[in-house]
């Protein structure tokens, strides 16, 4: 198997932020439901704790497709892999703002969030790769830091979308952010 030389700083750097939006975005999507879930349980007429389900679902579906998928997608290109991740996530989401009803988009949600069961841990994999072995530690926290950032300025504006425009305006900015971020990382990702 031949092994690439490591990127410039440069390229390192451009890695790092567009994995670190590719990570804000999939926390955005993944958190997302958090925000608008009183709207969300209104316009599918269902309780508020039946469409907080889609949070559980969420999180099972990336806890245990994590360490499942990483086995079977450990020799994908990361390049292709990570900008197909987002753009799954992107599709997911574009069709979750679809769905006619609850039964309809929570097998929609849980497929959906195999996209971030893929990428955020593929995504640590491939900087931790490139990272000089003293960095690795650094960059991945970096990209990490994606999450957080979804948490404190995408969950209120999720809310504030979801509140003036819909949940269905909601999931489809998330889609619209997920192809942004699939770009960014097919372009830059070595």
């Amino acid at each position: 198997m031949k092994v690439d030389a490591p990127p410039g700083a440069d390229t390192l750097v451009a890695v790092r932020w567009a994995l670190l939006f590719g990570n804000f975005v999939i926390g955005c999507g993944v958190m997302a439901v958090v925000g608008m879930l009183n709207d969300l349980a209104a316009s599918l007429h269902v309780s508020i704790a039946r469409a907080g389900q889609l949070i559980a679902i969420a999180a099972v579906v990336m806890c245990f497709g994590a360490p499942l998928l990483a086995g079977w997608v450990g020799g994908f290109d990361r390049r292709r892999l990570l900008a197909a991740a987002l753009l799954w996530y992107a599709a997911g989401h574009a069709l979750s703002a679809l769905m006619p009803s609850y039964a309809a988009l929570w097998p929609v949600r849980a497929l959906t969030v195999l996209g971030a069961a893929v990428f955020t841990p593929q995504a640590a994999a491939a900087v931790g790769f490139m990272a000089a072995p003293a960095e690795r530690g650094r960059d991945i926290t970096f990209i990490f830091l994606g999450w957080s950032m979804a948490s404190v300025r995408r969950l209120p504006l999720s809310a504030w979308i979801a509140g003036a425009l819909g949940w269905r305006a909601a999931f489809a900015a998330v889609a619209a952010t997920s192809v942004l971020a699939a770009i960014w990382v097919f372009a830059v990702v070595p």
